[in-house]
């Protein structure tokens, strides 16, 4: 389907729909959808949030990154990126590995993320109070980006701006 090779970084605050929306956009694409949130899962640390828990959650993911690099030509990577340095961090893999990159920055408006949050999620254990403190600690986005708002769209319809961004279609 696609000789280039593309990694799209999806990130924002807890509850603002960006899980909800690589895994749409992972299944529309056949690609390869890496989320945090399953990665904690998967090594045993689920509510660990210190320093040293997270770092290892984001080694982890960006082994995962390398590591399907060579295997496949999409791949979707899943998280909050509140942090510039992780970003960068999988982005110079992606310019190492020869990847186009783009990176998504979902919102939503504080009464939807509230909602969201409110109730249990198969994806995330983050409540509104860690989207409170996670918002007061993000750093601002200086690489290009799209930005979509989830609060009430249509998933086909954010689905097709992210492949437009991504010069997909």
């Amino acid at each position: 389907m696609l000789d280039r090779k593309i990694l799209i970084l999806i990130g924002g605050l807890p509850g603002s729909g960006k899980s909800y929306l690589a895994s749409a956009l992972a299944t529309e694409l056949n690609a390869i959808h890496l989320s945090s949130d399953r990665i904690r899962q998967d090594i045993g640390k689920l509510g660990a949030y210190e320093k040293e828990d997270k770092d290892l959650v984001y080694t982890k993911l960006k082994e995962e990154v390398i590591k399907y690099t060579g295997r496949t030509n999409i791949i979707i990577v899943d998280t909050t990126f509140s942090k510039q340095q992780l970003r960068d961090e999988v982005i110079d893999i992606a310019n190492t590995q020869k990847f186009e990159w783009f990176f998504i920055l979902t919102t939503a408006s504080d009464s939807v993320i509230q909602k969201r949050t409110s109730k249990k999620r198969e994806d995330s254990e983050a409540d509104y109070d860690v989207y409170k403190k996670i918002k007061s600690e993000y750093d601002l986005v200086t690489v290009e980006h799209l930005v979509l708002n989830t609060d009430d769209t249509l998933t086909a319809e954010l689905i097709n701006k992210a492949l437009v961004y991504c010069n997909l279609i």
